[in-house]
């Protein structure tokens, strides 16, 4: 005779109260958030084109900018520190645009100040000198023109050339379309013309300063002490999942310490 098995019922290992959920979901954004943010440090780290020529050349930019600028906030110091009125100070350039006009035009910026202000961009420009970026020759590894034959690009063109977040800038985290109008392909010379208004000729100086900053001081150019490699994409998801997983976390644990006081109050209340 066969024996008859009865089934029993299942019972669950662990039980969660139902006025726990909420609080395990919190916690479950707090842990995804804070597991989401360092996870595009380390896909940066993993993916190929984090080290492609045209990532690594974006990223020197970057760094170049970052060092020139620290060392030109010393030479508007020096300017500073010259008996001017203030008013004449109020009309100096910054150290941004420092390094855009040296970049662009191999000269300190316009100056609107009269009588003085062409011998106080002349006074910069020597100040500012020919810019070494790889402690070897040529000197003048940041000039993509010279002052006897510049590129008449404005501060304002050469704001978006170096804006980061514009997909056709210099230093956009893969400026492709760079490197694709360095080998003269028309239909990116065209878009280059029409996103940041600028000449052929001028995209020609680019471009031959880009050909020759790739083949010399690039290659010697430490960078890698500036560099952090971060996704803001992530970081920036990441962090909302960990700010909401954090709100409504300490809001249901003040809603479960409160009914839990509640609750203790009713039972010592005495029955009649």
């Amino acid at each position: 005779m066969k024996k008859s098995i009865k089934k029993g019922k299942t019972k669950s290992i662990i039980k969660i109260p139902p006025n726990q959920y909420l609080k395990l979901s919190a916690l479950f954004l707090i842990i995804f958030g804070s597991c989401l943010m360092p996870s595009g440090f380390i896909y940066d780290l993993i993916n190929e084109e984090t080290y492609s020529d045209e990532a690594r050349f974006s990223r020197i930019l970057l760094t170049v900018k970052k060092r020139c600028e620290s060392n030109f906030s010393n030479i508007l110091n020096s300017i500073n520190d010259d008996p001017l009125d203030e008013l004449v100070k109020s009309k100096l350039p910054n150290v941004e645009e420092i390094f855009l006009s040296e970049w662009a035009n191999d000269w300190f910026p316009k100056i609107e100040i009269a009588i003085i202000g062409s011998i106080i961009e002349e006074i910069g420009s020597e100040m500012v000198g020919d810019v070494n970026l790889d402690n070897r020759h040529p000197k003048a590894d940041l000039n993509i023109s010279s002052h006897k034959n510049p590129t008449n690009l404005t501060l304002t063109q050469c704001k978006s050339l170096w804006d980061r977040t514009n997909k056709y800038s210099l230093t956009y985290p893969l400026p492709y379309i760079w490197f694709k109008s360095l080998n003269r392909d028309f239909y990116s010379q065209n878009l280059l013309i029409d996103t940041f208004h600028i000449t052929l000729t001028q995209i020609k100086f680019i471009c031959d300063w880009i050909n020759t900053s790739m083949n010399g001081w690039v290659k010697n150019f430490d960078y890698l002490d500036d560099i952090v490699y971060m996704n803001y994409g992530f970081l920036g998801i990441g962090l909302i999942f960990f700010v909401i997983g954090v709100i409504i976390f300490q809001v249901e644990n003040k809603r479960l310490k409160g009914d839990s006081k509640g609750k203790k109050a009713k039972r010592k209340i005495p029955t009649q």
